[in-house]
């Protein structure tokens, strides 16, 4: 049940959490400094999301961007060329270097390593207005939010992206499947893919600096 690998789940973020940040250290430090070498602002980005039975809590980035205002009319969801990324902003999203401080947010019992992505407030207003109501299956979740999640193993598959009722639902199969053997699927094929991810990430800002030195 939900209740009984629950407690044991949140052992085991807490244990993960403590060890990555540790680990992460080094990286925390170096991401840091680059930041602030490259552009003015700070570090750190949070952002308002929704939790755990649609709880609000503020989640941790590294600073991506030089303006995180919204564009009018524009969608909730962030580009990936998107004007306002900055050009190291860019190397941390491709890599999710970006998103490790969450490690913050596991700890805290905000979030899980495994689980459903959490939505923002503004992605909420976007969805409602849309015409999803908020107890539409996979739209507040019933299991706690995580890092990596069903749905973001799943876009390989969709060339054209995954719209929101695609995203509830895969949201909704988590919540009915929760267990070890689910979560222990999506941490490996999550593995796999952040490798292939982290390596052209890697390359793409290899070639951007041999470009920018030959110029």
């Amino acid at each position: 049940s939900i209740g009984a690998y629950g407690q044991v789940k949140r052992i085991l973020d807490i244990s993960v959490s403590l060890v990555a940040l540790m680990v992460c250290l080094p990286v925390f430090l170096l991401t840091a400094l680059l930041i602030k070498v490259d552009t003015p602002g700070p570090v750190f980005y949070r952002q308002h999301r929704r939790g755990l039975a649609g709880e609000l809590f503020s989640i941790w980035k590294f600073r991506t961007m030089v303006d995180f205002r919204p564009r009018s009319g524009d969608s909730a969801v962030t580009l990936p060329m998107d004007c306002r990324i900055t050009r190291l902003g860019k190397f941390l999203r491709d890599s999710k270097i970006d998103e490790l401080p969450q490690l913050i947010n596991i700890l805290a019992g905000d979030m899980s390593i495994i689980g459903p992505r959490p939505l923002s407030e503004d992605e909420s207003h976007e969805i409602e207005s849309m015409g999803f109501a908020s107890g539409h299956p996979g739209f507040l979740h019933s299991v706690r939010p995580g890092m990596i999640g069903l749905e973001q193993i799943m876009r390989r598959r969709f060339q054209g992206g995954l719209d929101y009722a695609m995203r509830f639902q895969l949201n909704y199969e988590y919540a009915n499947k929760f267990s070890w053997k689910m979560d222990a699927y999506i941490f490996v094929v999550a593995l796999i893919q952040c490798r292939l991810v982290c390596s052209l990430a890697a390359l793409s800002a290899v070639t951007e600096m041999v470009m920018l030195c030959s110029m």
